[in-house]
């Protein structure tokens, strides 16, 4: 898989791979791997491919490559709960009202990962920095969310200063 250069960094080549993991999906494949240059590397590492070492056989190249894999989750491992998600943003609203304000939004729960996002518009104090109210109302709101989607375990979580917590289950 190549994008010619002019039209990198677009989000085509992931669109691309995307897809292909999807059909993958569908005919029950369990893992991809592929074979990637060297420059590639970072790129297929972003999507999830965990390298796993130079390519040593003989090539018709002096290019080096690496085999990079990949593990294919079923659907049933990146369901969206929209109906739990919806509940429990509305739950919050009801029972947070600075939750609302705050712009505190439920993006997914996949039962692996529970994850919110906040935007930083009416969130930032004088130096354009996060209250560190707003981050600790978002963490608690997500807190409470995990616990509750996932009563049996604590889940362990890390903060994205893109006002996105994600924690996995």
């Amino acid at each position: 898989m190549a994008v010619h250069p002019d039209v990198q960094d677009k989000g085509l080549g992931t669109l691309i791979a995307m897809t292909l993991e999807s059909v993958a999906r569908q005919e029950g494949v369990k893992r991809v791997t592929c074979s990637a240059r060297e420059d590639a590397v970072p790129f297929f590492a972003k999507l999830g491919f965990v390298n796993q070492g130079e390519i040593t056989t003989p090539q018709t190249t002096p290019v080096r490559h690496f085999l990079m894999i990949k593990p294919v989750a079923s659907l049933d491992d990146i369901l969206h709960r929209g109906d739990w998600c919806a509940q429990l943003q509305q739950a919050w609203y009801d029972h947070i009202p600075l939750s609302e304000k705050m712009g505190v939004r439920i993006q997914q729960y996949t039962g692996q990962k529970f994850i919110t996002t906040m935007p930083e518009t009416g969130n930032q104090n004088p130096h354009h920095t996060l209250f560190a109210g707003s981050l600790f109302s978002l963490a608690h709101a997500d807190r409470l969310g995990a616990d509750l989607a996932n009563a049996t375990r604590a889940p362990s979580w890390r903060y994205h200063y893109s006002c996105r917590c994600t924690y996995s289950l």
